[in-house]
């Protein structure tokens, strides 16, 4: 099975569904609904990784996967990325998922603070 580069123990999901649901998850933030909402997302991302995260800011689903992507890139990327969501992202009121429950919960996933139920 194909891994996604720097999962580590979060290697068993491979890296295509990785890539989705990630992808699906970050889609779901409020936060990441506009331009400026995801260039400032890439750019915390970016201080973290510590490699360029450049987003076009015209397709959400294209920069979110761009943003996947690029934190799949590095080690301990996905971990990172969880970061970033809790400090770009949470806890404001009018940012959260769209279905709470089902994001990245799945074996070989991190759980994600979206995903944590009460």
């Amino acid at each position: 099975m194909e891994t996604a580069a720097g999962l580590g123990e979060f290697g068993r999901a491979s890296a295509r569904d990785l890539l989705f649901r990630l992808t699906e998850a970050l889609c779901g933030l409020s936060c990441l609904e506009d331009q400026a909402g995801r260039q400032y997302f890439a750019g915390v991302l970016s201080e973290q990784l510590n490699v360029p995260v450049d987003v076009r800011g015209v397709k959400q689903r294209e920069d979110v996967v761009i943003l996947v992507r690029t934190a799949l890139s590095v080690p301990q990327g996905e971990r990172v990325l969880a970061d970033v969501v809790r400090v770009a992202c949470w806890p404001a009121p009018n940012c959260c998922c769209r279905n709470p429950r089902a994001h990245l919960s799945a074996p070989g996933m991190i759980e994600a603070p979206w995903s944590k139920r009460g």
